[in-house]
């Protein structure tokens, strides 16, 4: 959602895949984008070439407008480029020294682990799949935080004893009331939960929990052959594959294979089959093991990686997205009439 800002200010670009990433897919001063949505809804169109500062933005999409200072969540403290300019920054210019080693060495700093880590998980938050899906939830989601105000503290807290239950559980349904016709209540939430899980806070629950779940798994760069198949990305890049067998934009937890794709040539699999406990154990640094992958391969990461786009997806050549355009209207790819 584009929000206006103050009088007189101007909209600024902001990625939620941001350039640093969506460099490492350029080849010949290019990448290649096609939009699938369009491909399913019968348009002709082809892969196209492209340019990081071109795709994946929406405007003023972290910036904090002025009205949101008395909003549901406080953002009264914060610079309204905050977002941008102090977290998410940061995170971009780790990620961009850090992408070299990734590729070519066979263990990292584990305190570059971690950057690695946060930069994921910030990633997976800023995208507005996150916020679609925080959307759609977001009435149970309200139940549930009325639920957890009401047991741990109105009835737990010495200063609501005086007020009876039916009072407090009047007091709380209104409020959950306002905030579900809040039409900006998800915006803000997925706002300040990128303020609030600032990697700077090292100690932040939400922060370890991450962090204790992917670290603690072995790492594998995935390889392509040169001049063979390649991996592609798209503007919600990485997925989890589940113990179920279902696709996830994210899942960490209860059996997951996360890919992500680093360029044409390499993805990382964090997966927690098989871990080396890195984070629990406190390594100096985190192994990283190599794998070389054959075409069939490579074409059923690409195949999972499609799944959960916004509505892009992005390559260094036109044939493999030619080849999905193609592949994506049989029958095989059937659950795409959905999106």
């Amino acid at each position: 959602m584009n929000l206006p800002l103050e009088n007189g200010s101007k909209p600024r670009d902001q990625h939620f895949v941001p350039k640093c990433y969506l460099r490492n897919f350029i080849t010949d001063k290019t990448l290649f984008t096609l939009d699938i949505r369009k491909v399913l809804l019968g348009y002709k169109i082809s892969p196209k070439p492209d340019y990081p500062k071109r795709i994946c933005y929406i405007k003023n999409y972290y910036t904090l407008p002025q009205e949101y200072n008395e909003a549901s969540f406080n953002f009264d403290d914060y610079d309204k480029y905050i977002i941008e300019k102090e977290i998410l920054n940061k995170l971009e210019n780790r990620y961009s020294k850090l992408f070299p080693k990734l590729i070519s060495e066979d263990s990292i700093l584990l305190n570059e682990a971690i950057e690695l880590c946060d930069f994921i998980v910030q990633l997976k938050f800023r995208n507005p799949m996150f916020l679609m899906m925080s959307e759609s939830a977001k009435e149970e989601r309200i139940q549930k935080i009325g639920q957890d105000i009401l047991i741990n503290d109105l009835n737990k807290n010495p200063r609501w004893d005086c007020m009876p239950m039916e009072l407090k559980i009047m007091v709380l349904r209104m409020v959950q009331n306002a905030v579900l016709q809040d039409s900006n209540w998800s915006k803000q939430m997925q706002l300040m939960g990128l303020i609030k899980r600032n990697p700077n806070v090292g100690n932040l629950r939400s922060n370890l929990l991450f962090r204790k779940a992917i670290l603690n798994c072995k790492w594998t760069i995935l390889g392509a052959n040169e001049g063979e198949n390649s991996f592609l990305t798209s503007d919600n890049p990485g997925f989890s594959l589940g113990a179920d067998g279902l696709v996830y934009s994210s899942k960490f937890t209860g059996g997951f294979e996360f890919y992500f794709p680093l360029s044409p040539k390499y993805c990382l699999l964090i997966s927690d089959k098989d871990l080396d406990h890195a984070f629990d154990n406190s390594h100096i640094d985190k192994k990283l093991e190599f794998k070389q992958l054959k075409n069939s391969e490579i074409e059923r990461i690409n195949e999972n990686a499609i799944v959960n786009i916004n509505k892009i997806i992005i390559a260094s050549n036109i044939t493999i997205l030619n080849y999905f355009k193609e592949k994506l209207t049989g029958p095989e790819f059937h659950f795409f009439n959905q999106l």
